[in-house]
């Protein structure tokens, strides 16, 4: 499979096949891409925006983004290769109780995730993990793009038999992380990003961060 990632900020990068190497951050036992998915495979359930500015906290320019359905994202982590893969709850879990856990324990995490420009309601992060997550909002089917600015959300698994796929990230004006699931109707209204991991030992000399706890 042939790919580009697109602009993102002052970086391009471009690749074919598995050739590619995507930038990436070490937090806790995984790596983590520090950039929005960007692929396109040719399948269905995956949306394009354009342009996408956040005119809040300083403003922010994020270009191209994609936004993936849950089955899209599965489907084009699969085919990445290299170990990257689609997040599990577990991953999820080790990701953020790495960065204190949770509300009220993980209070602060957020911000150390949160890109430095582009937040609403002077919600900018300090971005020190290099994480660099950013309110690029997510996909509604029937509008396009909103709540750019406002929220910074990844799709990932939840381990739940009745809500199998859910969400994790940031939203302007909370300083801790978020984790949800949808519900059925949720999964018909929109999608998120995507931000694929791996376990650290497939290029440990690539390691940017090793938090330790």
């Amino acid at each position: 499979m042939s790919y580009r990632l697109l602009k993102y900020g002052n970086r391009l990068i471009t690749g074919q096949g598995g050739g590619v190497e995507f930038p990436h951050v070490r937090i806790g036992n995984l790596d983590w891409m520090t950039v929005n998915l960007a692929i396109v495979d040719g399948g269905e359930g995956i949306y394009r925006a354009d342009n996408v500015v956040s005119t809040y906290g300083g403003g922010l320019d994020m270009g191209t983004q994609y936004y993936y359905t849950h089955e899209a994202a599965m489907r084009v982590a699969a085919a990445v290769g290299n170990g990257w893969r689609y997040p599990t709850k577990d991953d999820v879990d080790d990701f953020v109780n790495t960065l204190g856990g949770y509300y009220p324990q993980g209070e602060g995490a957020a911000t150390k995730l949160k890109s430095t420009t582009g937040w609403q309601s002077n919600s900018n992060g300090t971005d020190e993990l290099g994480f660099h997550c950013i309110p690029a909002g997510y996909w509604r089917f029937n509008s396009g793009a909103p709540d750019i600015g406002y929220l910074g959300y990844f799709s990932c698994l939840t381990g739940n038999e009745q809500h199998p796929y859910g969400f994790c990230g940031c939203m302007s004006q909370t300083t801790y992380i978020q984790r949800g699931y949808n519900t059925q109707q949720d999964l018909s209204y929109g999608c998120y990003t995507a931000r694929l991991c791996r376990d650290s030992a497939y290029a440990p000399e690539k390691r940017l961060l090793k938090k330790e706890v």
